[in-house]
């Protein structure tokens, strides 16, 4: 199900990202952290799922750039209808596009935007340095 007023992908051109595979090691090290705490602490309801979206896409984005909404589903722990809220919220305020799959037509992508890209490689780099600095001084 395709969310209302959804944008199409703008483009379909690589993104430039801060490439070093450290700063993607902490992409997935961050998204694997938020998913073992929803694991381990399962009865508490954390709000911070257009946050494990934004960093699941983020993650995703440096491979083949886009992920189905079935993943996104998958990837946060709330409902359906709360997950397609949150990603028809991005899409309006302009952090996220969609497009129909060119090989099933069926299926919708979702993906950063350019500029969503770029704020996350920042935000994504910042922590690692942040935390990174932490850990040496603990």
């Amino acid at each position: 199900m395709k969310p209302a007023s959804a944008r199409q992908f703008e483009s379909t051109r690589p993104l430039p990202c801060l490439e070093t595979s450290d700063t993607k090691t902490f992409a997935r090290a961050l998204l694997a952290a938020n998913h073992a705490r929803d694991g381990i602490l399962s009865d508490v309801s954390f709000a911070d799922a257009a946050w494990v979206m934004l960093l699941d896409l983020f993650v995703s984005q440096a491979h083949d750039g886009r992920l189905s909404l079935s993943d996104l589903y998958t990837s946060i722990s709330a409902p359906k209808a709360t997950t397609l809220r949150t990603i028809a919220r991005l899409v309006d305020q302009g952090y996220l596009e969609t497009e129909a799959d060119p090989r099933d037509g069926r299926r919708t992508l979702v993906r950063l935007t350019e500029d969503t890209y770029r704020q996350m490689s920042e935000v994504v780099e910042e922590m690692r340095g942040i935390l990174g600095t932490t850990r040496t001084e603990v």
